[in-house]
């Protein structure tokens, strides 16, 4: 969805969007500030977000980002499996996991792939990708 909108419909379609099972895209140059409201929202709504900003979207920036450790530069089969349980686990906190990517547009085509395997393998996971 075009930032076009006022910050605030543009934040109210994007719930709406993933509450009702979608993912969501925001484009324009608010983009990036609107994700913060997008991830307040969302925790009001039982939704558990991360986020991940262009500095961090190859494979071990992304999952270092989502598992909240501070550099995964040796990637391996125990830190992706961690990734994706923090991807896709749900808890008795939260109904939904939803990723919000800044700078989406630039996601090398390893770290594209992975998200789209994770997103096959669990309905609950859902994304806000910001950029063009």
């Amino acid at each position: 969805m075009p930032l076009t909108l006022s910050l605030t419909e543009a934040l109210q379609r994007l719930l709406d969007q993933v509450l009702t099972g979608g993912d969501a895209v925001l484009d324009g140059p608010g983009a990036p500030s609107a994700l913060d409201g997008a991830a307040a929202l969302l925790a009001a709504q039982r939704c558990r977000a991360s986020a991940a900003g262009p500095g961090g979207l190859d494979l071990p920036g992304l999952m270092a980002q989502v598992t909240r450790q501070p550099d995964l530069a040796a990637q391996d089969g125990a830190s992706l499996e961690q990734g994706a349980q923090a991807l896709t686990r749900l808890d008795d906190g939260c109904d939904r996991v939803v990723l919000l990517l800044d700078g989406a547009g630039e996601l090398p085509a390893v770290t594209l792939r992975y998200l789209q395997l994770t997103c096959r393998t669990s309905a609950s996971l859902r994304l806000v990708l910001a950029g063009r």
